[in-house]
């Protein structure tokens, strides 16, 4: 609320404005600031929302963005690896087992045949002779000594060798027996 010296009355600040200090006359909020008809100052916006000047509402930030209090604006993605759901004030880091791309709403499982530690933008495929299910955080080796073999990176089971044949420890694959 502000007065008016000409007329001697007062007058309520609309939204976005608050009273100046004096209160003789209504000035606009800030970005970063809101304030609702009549209010007598301008108050920050909380963590995780963000506005422009003059105005009487903050805006949530978009989920793989994040605001600290009284920020005019969203700050950049979260980095890979982390990640925020919609009004975030921090980004949070994806377990070991998933993954998330720079502005990622949430993390995503680490496919089988693929592991990943925590905080990763990827996963990493298995090396040859070792195998994953689905969100893994590490891979597991092939029984090469009970015929169980896999010849190939990002495999998520082990082949068996069949009747005839043996795992080969230098290849990670069968070979014939010898004869």
């Amino acid at each position: 609320m502000h007065s008016s010296t000409n007329s001697g009355s007062c007058s309520i600040c609309t939204s976005g404005k608050s009273s100046i200090e004096d209160r003789s006359a209504c000035e606009s909020c800030s970005a970063g600031t809101r304030s609702g008809s009549g209010a007598g100052s301008c108050t920050n916006c909380e963590a995780g929302k963000y506005s422009g000047a003059q105005t009487d509402a903050c805006i949530t930030c978009a989920a793989g963005t994040v605001s600290g209090a009284g920020a005019s604006e969203c700050l950049s993605s979260c980095l890979a690896g982390q990640y925020s759901g919609a009004g975030a004030s921090t980004c949070a880091t994806c377990a070991a087992g998933t993954f998330a791309l720079a502005g990622a709403s949430s993390c995503t499982n680490c496919a089988a045949g693929t592991y990943s530690g925590a905080q990763a933008g990827t996963c990493t495929a298995c090396a040859t002779g070792k195998i994953s299910g689905g969100a893994a955080t590490s891979c597991s080796a092939c029984n090469l000594s009970n015929g169980l073999v896999s010849s190939s990176t990002g495999n998520s089971v082990c082949s068996y060798c069949g009747p005839g044949t043996k795992a080969d420890l230098a290849s990670n694959s069968c070979v014939n027996c010898d004869a």
